[in-house]
């Protein structure tokens, strides 16, 4: 049975180029690795999820005055999206090292949590659903200040990007989240795209999930 490791970030910013390095290191190590995404792309939700990202689908009647209600209607979808996946991300775990995925469920948990839904909710909400779901072993989340990341630029934005009141939630969520499980690692995401992956490399090495 391999391993299953998230990388994560708190904006969209180098996290291709970062997953990328981290893969070659393990791949130098003589581990077989494979590399997945989510949301998946592939699955028969990705037409409703590429429009939540977009921010044009609304699930209740009026996201303006119910932003809650909507977070959770897409927490739901992306959850469905998740499980859709799950068999083929099962039978990657089984035939691999390890599994190296871009963005998993904490992913979701942290950008719901900045959209006003309770920890406790969206917690129980993911015990409920995906609870069988493969769990990482490891979640290492890129953390760099969302003011910093726009003022570098940025990869591709889309409406969750472009909102930086959001992005400054989003860090936080997942600042609260690594306070209280043992699984998610932040790492320094602010250098040289080499110290970035070196950063990312330790922390895995120090999680001793290899």
């Amino acid at each position: 049975m391999g391993r299953f490791l998230v990388i994560a970030e708190v904006v969209r910013i180098g996290k291709s180029t970062q997953g990328a390095g981290v893969i070659g290191a393990l791949r130098a190590r003589g581990l077989s690795v494979v590399e997945t995404a989510f949301p998946d792309r592939t699955a028969p939700t990705a037409p409703l999820i590429e429009a939540v990202i977009a921010g044009t689908l609304a699930i209740v009647d009026d996201p303006a005055t119910d932003p809650v209600g909507q977070a959770i209607a897409e927490q739901l979808l992306f959850s469905i999206n998740r499980r859709e996946a799950a068999g083929a991300l099962r039978a990657e775990i089984a035939a691999r090292d390890i599994v190296v995925a871009s963005r998993y469920a904490d992913s979701a948990r942290a950008y719901a949590m900045a959209r006003g839904v309770r920890r406790e909710r969206i917690d129980a909400l993911h015990a409920d659903l995906e609870g069988d779901l493969p769990r990482p072993d490891l979640v290492v989340v890129m953390d760099i200040d969302p003011d910093i990341a726009a003022a570098r630029g940025r990869e591709r934005v889309d409406a969750f990007d472009a909102d930086l009141g959001l992005q400054r939630r989003v860090r936080a969520a997942y600042h609260e989240l690594a306070a209280t499980s043992a699984h998610i690692r932040l790492v320094d995401a602010a250098g040289a795209p080499a110290e970035v992956t070196a950063r990312l490399i330790a922390a895995i090495d120090e999680s001793a999930i290899l």
